[in-house]
């Protein structure tokens, strides 16, 4: 048979197009025993506004980034962590109550931070996790004081410098910061050629937004950080 192949490649065999460099282009990999597959063309970034420069705000975007987000942060004051983040010092410490879904969450929430601080900053220097002195109260109404053991989850506690932790999550080169602007309003619009809605940000110096000035186009997301 003319039609038949005088030459079978091995197994690990790949063919490419020449043409492999364009948006969309199919990939044939050891045919006689898989299917090809379109591989999908580059597409642009997701993007969300976050409100809000403190902890909370600068946190969120910092994991916005990490997940390959754009991001704009909107804060109203000149600079960041202008508000109660602004603390020299801050205690991380869980609620005691074993049985409390919300002590659990607190927990939980402890070991996200110290983790984060970990990969971010000095310890010693930024944070430390120290463990907490708890004082209960005996039916009597005297107080004992216990030091909880390394194995005791309250041993999971210790202090944190909030400006360290907001600095270092706002250096991440997708986040860029918004200063001095307060957000009057917010709304969302569908963009021509897009099938769901997008957030414009308003605000007194006109609207904010992710595209160029000639093709405007709102954000994919919004978390309002400033509560």
């Amino acid at each position: 048979d003319s039609q038949s192949p005088t030459h079978v490649p091995p197994k690990d065999h790949q063919v490419t197009p020449p043409d492999a460099g364009c948006a969309q282009w199919w990939k044939w990999d050891a045919a006689w025993i898989k299917t090809p597959r379109l591989l999908p063309a580059r597409v642009a970034l997701p993007t969300v506004a976050v409100i809000g420069a403190g902890l909370a705000g600068a946190v969120t975007a910092w994991a916005f980034a990490r997940r390959g987000w754009h991001v704009v942060v909107f804060e109203k004051e000149p600079s960041y962590a202008m508000g109660a983040s602004g603390l020299p010092v801050g205690l991380v410490c869980p609620q005691l109550q074993t049985s409390d879904p919300v002590a659990e969450l607190t927990r939980i929430g402890v070991a996200t931070t110290f983790n984060l601080c970990q990969q971010l900053l000095t310890e010693g220097v930024d944070f430390k996790i120290t463990g907490v002195q708890t004082h209960f109260s005996s039916p009597d109404g005297l107080h004992k004081k216990r030091r909880q053991t390394p194995n005791a989850s309250i041993a999971l506690a210790g202090w944190v410098k909030p400006m360290a932790l907001i600095e270092a999550c706002l250096q991440n080169p997708l986040i860029r910061v918004v200063s001095a602007c307060q957000v009057t309003s917010v709304e969302t619009s569908i963009h021509p050629g897009q099938s769901a809605p997008h957030w414009l940000i308003h605000s007194p110096e006109g609207v904010h937004h992710c595209g160029p000035k000639d093709a405007p186009i709102g954000f994919d997301a919004l978390v309002l950080a400033n509560a």
